[in-house]
């Protein structure tokens, strides 16, 4: 099977691919899966109306906004076109609003992180079912099978025979700019709604962790730079507002971690008065807190190197 560079773990063949909706106000993405509670899933048609799930089963609906619908009402329109009806108007309002928000809404636990940066994501979460929104791609959202992720693979350089996968020097670059701190399980079998809550929130920790090291390696790249080329080079960078992007995108990785700060133990609080939470899916969210907190103490010494530059 050929993995996508962008996506390591892969995408179970039986799990829903991403349908593209053209009656929303933007063309969105959408995906929808259903999961029998025993770690096994197929996929269903994105239609909150149909579910039949019960008991351990639950429903899970993900919708890809594009990054062209930056303005907050057109995202409200693409969802009200597919979430409504069943859901409510103060439903899509909690879930497009800008800035942190979590709390309960019609006995639903809603959240969602919005910053000026595209990392954005926002959920619904009943017994029942999981509806989570992002802006764009999310890398290592879905659930795959056993066996099947490229980080189990024994890796092969480009051009080279034998056994193997073969990882040229783009997908090894790639690679190298990601966070794996979250595939601690590998291949994680989603067996209940919590657990794809759980699963949704790492993710978005990973993609964070994987901004902030892709802006260290950047940050690498110009000291390099400078040490190279003086004075000539650090003017040229100046002119050309190097510097100020830098203290831009780094403002905007404090704001994502600071809004996950305020959310997440929010989310862990509520998720933990459900009869259906358990205490390892408390012990996960305390985990992920923990990772947000350490990434904040590594953006604290970045902006300390950046001063300094």
């Amino acid at each position: 099977m050929e993995l996508p560079p962008s996506d390591p773990d892969g995408m179970d063949p039986n799990q829903a691919q991403p349908q593209a909706h053209h009656r929303a106000p933007f063309p969105a993405r959408t995906r929808a899966c259903h999961f029998d509670g025993n770690g096994n899933s197929h996929t269903i048609a994105f239609n909150l109306n149909s579910s039949s799930a019960h008991g351990p089963q639950f429903n899970w609906y993900h919708i890809e906004l594009p990054k062209t619908s930056q303005k907050l009402s057109i995202s409200a329109q693409t969802l009200i076109s597919l979430l409504c009806p069943p859901l409510k108007l103060q439903d899509i309002l909690s879930l497009a609003s800008a800035g942190p928000f979590c709390g309960l809404v019609d006995g639903a636990l809603i959240f969602r992180l919005k910053s000026s940066l595209t990392l954005r994501l926002a959920a619904r979460v009943t017994e029942n079912s999981v509806v989570s929104v992002s802006l764009g791609r999310v890398p290592r959202l879905g659930f795959v099978s056993m066996g099947r992720s490229l980080l189990s693979e024994i890796p092969r350089l480009e051009g080279t025979k034998g056994g193997g996968v073969e990882i040229g020097e783009e997908l090894l670059e790639s690679l190298l700019g990601m966070n794996f701190e979250g595939r601690r399980t590998g291949m994680r079998r989603c067996r209940g709604g919590r657990g794809k809550l759980v699963h949704v929130v790492d993710v978005h920790v990973d993609q964070v962790q994987d901004a902030v090291m892709k802006f260290e390696m950047e940050l690498d790249s110009v000291e390099l730079e400078l040490d190279r080329g003086g004075s000539a080079l650090k003017k040229q960078m100046l002119d050309d507002r190097k510097f100020a992007k830098m203290h831009l995108n780094l403002q905007r990785l404090l704001q994502v971690v600071a809004h996950g700060e305020q959310v997440f133990p929010r989310v862990k609080e509520k998720c933990a008065a459900k009869g259906w939470f358990v205490g390892e899916d408390i012990v996960a969210f305390e985990e992920l807190i923990s990772r947000l907190r350490r990434l904040k103490e590594n953006l604290g010494f970045i902006v300390n190197r950046v001063t300094a530059v």
